[in-house]
């Protein structure tokens, strides 16, 4: 098996790996490489066929920190404010979409009123700092 850098003549097979094998699980991630920080393809080393695709694709993660001292429509008002600048923001950077994690089963359907759908699959955290 061989590890190269992702070019965009790969695309065209990585298109038809995922119709073949994803199509119903999620969307193509992309059309070119513009949103992704590195990727790289495996190839087997006999007919130079992609084995596996991986890449760190950016993302526009939200993060909110709320004061709850404030009432309930002080603090729906502001998220809603906030939203509409990060929406614009994100919209500025060219990103398909934002996205957050949240733990408050109150405020995930705040969230939901205001636009955001739960995300297909599992989402997972790989820690790449002990520290961290």
């Amino acid at each position: 098996m061989t590890l190269d850098q992702l070019t965009t003549f790969d695309i065209n097979e990585l298109k038809e790996i995922h119709n073949k094998f994803y199509r119903n699980e999620y969307e193509f991630p992309f059309e070119t490489v513009n949103k992704i920080a590195e990727a790289f393809v495996i190839r087997d080393d006999i007919n130079d066929e992609i084995i596996t695709f991986g890449a760190i694709e950016l993302s526009a993660e939200l993060v909110f920190i709320t004061n709850k001292d404030f009432s309930v429509r002080a603090r729906r008002d502001a998220l809603l404010q906030m939203l509409n600048k990060l929406k614009q923001v994100g919209s500025a950077y060219k990103f398909d979409g934002l996205h957050c994690t949240i733990q408050n089963p109150h405020w995930l359907q705040q969230l939901k009123k205001y636009g955001f759908v739960e995300a297909r699959g599992k989402y997972l955290y790989l820690r790449l700092n002990a520290n961290g």
